[in-house]
């Protein structure tokens, strides 16, 4: 499995929610918004990265920290994003990297 083909896959099926969701084409570089691009894609690649390495190695911690900083940015820092749009975010980040896995 490709692990920068899964993040994009996870990055565009997320844009397209976003502009589904918005009922604006332009939603698609839209900075926040629901779902949360900044989630999906975090969330995407610690998934990909757990299931290709395995729970307890180092490159599944490391992408973890990396997306709790990302989205911990994101809501407290600057402010994009509300939690229901990063849990989204996760969930569409998270089944998209399964099915990527399984296919």
């Amino acid at each position: 499995m490709n692990i920068i083909l899964t993040v994009f896959a996870a990055w565009l099926v997320n844009q397209i929610i976003k502009i589904i969701i918005a009922k604006r084409i332009n939603s698609f570089f839209k900075i926040g918004g629901m779902p949360s691009s900044h989630a999906a894609l975090s969330s995407a690649l610690a998934t990909t990265i757990t299931l290709t390495d395995g729970f307890l190695a180092s490159s599944s911690a490391i992408s973890y920290v990396l997306l709790a900083f990302i989205l911990h940015d994101a809501y407290r820092i600057r402010k994009q994003h509300n939690i229901s749009e990063l849990l989204a975010g996760i969930f569409v980040g998270t089944i998209i990297s399964l099915i990527m896995f399984h296919v």
